[in-house]
């Protein structure tokens, strides 16, 4: 498995160095730092083939779709890995307005629950952005590149607890048990995000594949240069597949992800 070819891309431009070491990230008034992550029992989901389809809404209108995929097994740098991916994409009504699409990957090695290396891209409008992490240090510490409209940043960064990015994030959910509770921290687009994750009550909630028995969560998060905290409500199913079968952002828009597609690991 190698980098995404954006990198020699890289190599022409200019770089920016920047250095942050916080310990831990600074947070708005209103949620508290995060000085002891959570950690994973079990580890991350790690069955190749599945797949977790999403269809994105806001206004009762759809948006596109996120597709969630554990894709494969491997070696990276002699270590054994899983690769995780997401590729998102506008419907045709919001192509009307304009198109959006991004992917994003993630290499996890066996044991861990933080990744060892990630990309991820999106295009909207005018903007197009692409970035490369590299974790080291049991995942204390990030090394960045970040090509924003041809230009390019590079942020080397230290932190105190490991630290993940954000499709590491979501699997990480995916292995908590259902009564955990605490914070974690992730990086991305040069910038740390704590989220404090709480449960909120056992819930059977309606679906396309029936009634489930979830665990609803409140999701509180905000980047280390945030005035303000955001915050989204999501469920997970009470079985040992945990999956994510609704988020709602409880901002004043409220999107929503809604599972529409599951395909089970392949065995």
């Amino acid at each position: 498995m190698s980098g995404p070819a954006f990198i020699l891309s890289l190599l022409l431009v200019p770089a920016i160095v920047q250095g942050v070491t916080p310990s831990p990230p600074k947070t708005p008034d209103g949620l508290a730092p995060c000085h002891a992550p959570l950690q994973l029992e079990n580890g991350v989901p790690r069955a190749t083939g599945e797949r977790l389809t999403y269809q994105l809404e806001m206004f009762g209108l759809s948006l596109g779709t996120a597709k969630f995929s554990i894709e494969r097994r491997g070696l990276f740098e002699g270590r054994a890995v899983t690769h995780y991916g997401v590729d998102v994409d506008s419907s045709s009504l919001f192509q009307w307005v304009s198109k959006v699409e991004g992917s994003g990957a993630s290499l996890i090695e066996d044991g861990r629950s933080y990744p060892i290396q990630a990309t991820s891209r999106y295009r909207f409008r005018k903007e197009h952005e692409e970035e490369l992490q590299t974790y080291s240090r049991k995942g204390h510490h990030v090394y960045s590149e970040r090509h924003h409209n041809g230009t390019r940043l590079v942020k080397d960064t230290s932190f105190s607890t490991p630290v993940l990015d954000f499709l590491t994030g979501f699997y990480f959910l995916r292995g908590l048990n259902p009564q955990d509770q605490g914070c974690t921290i992730i990086y991305t687009g040069h910038k740390a995000f704590t989220l404090w994750i709480q449960p909120e009550q056992a819930e059977a909630l309606r679906t396309n594949h029936g009634i489930l028995n979830t665990t609803r969560y409140k999701l509180r998060y905000a980047s280390e240069g945030d005035n303000h905290v955001k915050a989204i409500r999501i469920w997970i199913s009470n079985d040992n597949r945990r999956i994510p079968l609704k988020i709602t952002g409880l901002q004043r828009f409220k999107p929503q992800a809604v599972l529409e597609h599951y395909r089970p690991a392949l065995h």
